[in-house]
């Protein structure tokens, strides 16, 4: 496996984004290109590097909130797949749903659920990668298919 993910984080809290560095690092398919503290880095650091995935947090120092960067961002050629981190989310509810941003995490998060988004960005990004698991070729498509069947299951049961 040899795709990597350039990832930018955004997020003025530092002992959040020690974390999500953190967990980063420990998986090679993830490159980290920068850590933005305020908007005006992060956009800088942005048009810079050109990450594939930006995390950015929805409350800023300054001026501009992460739901106004990925609006500017929205048609551009170079647009990049935003997670978006909050501790809440219920004020930009109707905007998140307008600039159909996919993947929001709600502070505090746990590890696994971070994990997962990534997981997820990575084979958005790289569909056909494959993952070898116990001697056996299996692809990111079958384990979409695989994941959604046991959801369909946990869905029935609750």
């Amino acid at each position: 496996m040899n795709e990597t993910v350039k990832i930018l984080i955004a997020d003025d809290n530092k002992y959040i984004a020690d974390s999500m560095m953190k967990y980063i690092k420990k998986d090679i398919r993830y490159e980290i290109v920068g850590i933005s503290n305020d908007e005006l880095t992060e956009i800088e650091m942005i048009e810079k590097f050109r990450p594939d995935v930006v995390i950015t947090d929805i409350k800023k120092k300054m001026g501009w909130t992460g739901i106004e960067i990925i609006e500017h961002y929205q048609d551009s050629n170079n647009k990049p797949i935003f997670i978006l981190v909050s501790g809440s989310i219920t004020d930009y509810y109707s905007k998140i749903k307008e600039l159909d941003i996919e993947y929001c995490l709600l502070k505090p998060f746990i590890k696994e659920d971070f994990l997962e988004i990534l997981n997820r960005v990575y084979y958005k990004i790289y569909p056909n990668e494959i993952i070898a698991k116990e001697n056996k070729i299996v692809t990111a498509s079958s384990i979409t298919k695989i994941k959604y069947f046991f959801d369909l299951i946990k869905n029935k049961i609750r």
